[in-house]
């Protein structure tokens, strides 16, 4: 796969530059309040309460030294408490920088290296998973940058800033303020989130927020996804397909986004009783599951996540009929995460036409293939992190 960066040209007229995931959330905080934007495990959240934790959140970030400008990794699983996390450090003026919550300290002190976070903010447990008391405070001695260490809980862990649920509500409860203090901190859309690709070495990724949104406007548009239906997703949001498939497609439509993991029969099937009519995003080994127990009979439509490798061929998946639509989404190693609905059954290949979105009466390159060759893939379009981040 060959990706092509944005031009001179192409970066001076973005639509979306003074669009930031923050931004979305206040709008959607303003516009409508009182309806459901988070749904997990542990609670459930309306627009005007997700805004407000955010914004104590970010408080917070500052409180303890974090200043504009700074990079910090936030690591967790499927949790409304890491998307809090990512809009209130952006609100706060900082890059975040997500990873998954089973990083080993070594790789977790080598993203910190890469790209001189300062801070660990990290939730202490996921399912099984359990890292013990010094798993962070291990990664953080091996990286000379970072000088502070948080969890947002569920727990706390003994020497770690606690910055979980309780911790923000009691910040709430004792501090007045009306948002974070706009006139000290540039346009928070210009702050940059990282990604990690998983390869043979550990890769840091930089996108743009604009990127990204123009991928969730894709994403949408594809998927067909509206204020009333919800997006349930079994995804962690560390990744640049499962970030703009979950919390930037919610914020962008106004669905209320359901995340449930980690994957548990049990767990899920309630987490689709709640959800009701919704559109599933779930890992494509999954799809033929899905389909022999009845789930999608439920469903307004099936999105399944494969990877798809850069040095080869898309590998298109076998044929699969359910009682919903069926959208693929292609994820290509942190760079960009093409949607494509299936025709009757049959899956087709990532960006085999162009993709466009219509923004402010432009009409917009999400993303197009590139490649010279048959049975290449190459990307560009704005929908497209390039080889510059």
């Amino acid at each position: 796969m060959t990706l092509e960066a944005r031009s001179d040209a192409d970066k001076a007229f973005d639509p979306f530059a003074h669009f930031g995931l923050d931004t979305l959330l206040s709008g959607a905080a303003r516009l409508r309040p009182d309806t459901v934007a988070l749904v997990d495990r542990d609670e459930t959240l309306t627009y005007a309460a997700f805004a407000s934790r955010a914004t104590a959140l970010g408080h917070l970030f500052a409180e303890h030294g974090l200043k504009h400008g700074e990079r910090v990794i936030l690591s967790g699983g499927a949790s409304g408490a890491l998307i809090v996390a990512l809009i209130a450090a952006i609100r706060a003026g900082l890059e975040p920088a997500l990873a998954p919550i089973d990083l080993t300290p070594e790789d977790l002190s080598a993203y910190a290296r890469a790209i001189n976070a300062v801070a660990l903010i990290c939730k202490t447990g996921y399912g099984e998973f359990s890292p013990a008391d010094d798993h962070y405070f291990m990664a953080a001695a091996a990286a000379d940058s970072v000088r502070l260490v948080a969890t947002l809980g569920p727990g706390e862990i003994d020497g770690a800033v606690d910055l979980g649920i309780d911790a923000i509500k009691r910040h709430s409860a004792s501090a007045f303020y009306t948002g974070l203090e706009r006139g000290k901190l540039s346009n928070t859309a210009a702050a940059r989130i990282f990604t990690l690709h998983k390869g043979a070495a550990l890769t840091p990724i930089m996108h743009r927020q604009s990127t990204l949104i123009a991928a969730g406007f894709d994403f949408v548009a594809r998927a067909k996804i509206g204020r009333d239906t919800p997006i349930l997703t079994t995804f962690p949001p560390v990744r640049f397909a499962t970030l703009t498939a979950g919390p930037i497609a919610t914020l962008l439509s106004g669905a209320a986004l359901h995340i449930d993991g980690p994957f548990e029969s049990g767990a899920f099937l309630k987490a689709c009783d709640h959800a009701g009519r919704a559109h599933l995003i779930a890992p494509a080994v999954f799809g033929p599951d899905f389909v022999q127990s009845g789930i999608t009979k439920g469903l307004a439509s099936l999105t399944l996540l494969s990877n798809m490798r850069p040095d080869a061929p898309p590998a298109m998946l076998a044929a699969l009929s359910a009682e919903c639509p069926i959208n693929d989404l292609y994820a290509f190693h942190e760079t960009a995460a093409v949607a494509e609905e299936r025709r009757g059954g049959i899956a087709q290949p990532p960006a085999y036409e162009a993709h466009y979105i219509s923004f402010e009466n432009t009409k917009i390159l999400a993303v197009k293939n590139t490649a010279n060759a048959p049975g290449e893939t190459g990307l560009s379009g704005a929908a497209v992190t390039g080889a510059d981040g």
